[in-house]
């Protein structure tokens, strides 16, 4: 309710038997919330300045057909509106999207990439840009820290992948069910700056609760002492900083290996 003009984000994944390979689909609700007339809205398609790649295609702007153009090596999506949006005005923009996912780790941390049978997606879908006093805040980020800004949005997603993976996303799980090879699972998410959303076929979970949060630690089979220990850590922070700072505003904390 504090967060009337938030993007709200409808996302589809669909992970390929590969690994390597993500099609998707995005419908995003975005409100202009600043005190002038914009003409464009701009997207960011990180994977492309990932070492992997991006595409997007079918794009409407309210149903309607639009042709957008390209800059920062691929990276930032312009989508003109014919009908500029006015300050409190929404918009509806729909895309598909098809995402290579890079196979080595050297690049930002390896948070979008395949490697030793680990799937790890952030900022795997267009995302709208910040507006701020600058304007349209692109630009293309250094590759040794975090390589988003992004406005706090919502999030509905659905993931379909081969059924003997473990997801872990962030958000609240919905529900999960199985179609012949693959798994379906529903997640809500935020409000929230990204969506990230992480997948192997070896992970093993631990579980404990601290006072109304659920804590779960993932990591590769031969390594669950380790996830253990992180989940203590994990668990430990958790109390000093509620103390120190403010209560964690989640109901779920998760740690990935």
């Amino acid at each position: 309710n504090e967060l009337q003009g938030a993007s709200v984000y409808h996302l589809e994944f669909k992970i390929a038997e590969d690994m390597v390979h993500v099609t998707g689909a995005e419908e995003v609700r975005y409100t202009n919330t600043e005190t002038i007339v914009l003409d464009e809205i701009q997207l960011r398609l990180f994977p492309n300045i990932l070492g992997g790649e991006m595409q997007v295609t079918n794009l409407l702007v309210n149903g309607q057909a639009a042709d957008p153009k390209y800059g920062l090596a691929n990276s930032l999506m312009i989508v003109p509106l014919s009908n500029p949006l006015e300050p409190g005005q929404s918009v509806i923009l729909k895309m598909d999207f098809a995402v290579t996912v890079p196979q080595e780790v050297t690049l930002n941390y390896g948070v979008l990439a395949y490697y030793d049978e680990v799937l790890t997606l952030a900022h795997a879908y267009p995302m709208i840009c910040v507006y701020d006093d600058e304007g349209w805040n692109a630009e293309i980020p250094p590759q040794d820290g975090d390589v988003t800004y992004a406005e706090t949005s919502f999030y509905l997603v659905q993931i379909t992948a081969p059924k003997e993976l473990t997801l872990v996303t962030s958000g609240q799980r919905l529900s999960s069910d199985e179609a012949g090879q693959d798994q379906i699972m529903n997640v809500a998410n935020g409000p929230a700056r990204d969506f990230y959303l992480v997948a192997s076929p070896n992970f093993e979970e631990v579980t404990q609760t601290f006072g109304e949060v659920t804590v779960h630690s993932y990591a590769r089979k031969e390594f669950v002492n380790g996830a253990q220990f992180a989940l203590d850590t994990a668990s430990k922070a958790l109390d000093i900083y509620s103390k120190r700072y403010a209560q964690y505003p989640y109901t779920e904390l998760d740690i990935v290996a």
